[in-house]
């Protein structure tokens, strides 16, 4: 795990290397979780009010998954 600035990650989603869950309802989300028996925290940002982006990986697939922002898909995984 490693931290790095939220601007990256938000370049990692837009460039297509992750798929951005920011905005997927909770229950996609967790469908993807499930089909990849869970996740593992590879990059994170780190702002004033804590975690503000995070960078997962499938442990099953090892697809990329963003959450580029605060909402509450970031706090799930």
């Amino acid at each position: 795990m490693r931290e790095v600035k939220q601007k990256e990650i938000k370049a990692i989603a837009m460039h297509g290397h992750a798929v951005d869950i920011t905005n997927m309802k909770h229950a996609e989300v967790m469908n993807i979780y499930k089909n990849e028996h869970g996740f593992t925290t590879i990059l994170f940002s780190h702002g004033v009010y804590g975690c503000n982006g995070k960078v997962l990986q499938g442990n099953e697939t090892g697809n990329w998954y963003a959450c580029t922002d605060r909402t509450s898909n970031i706090h799930w995984y």
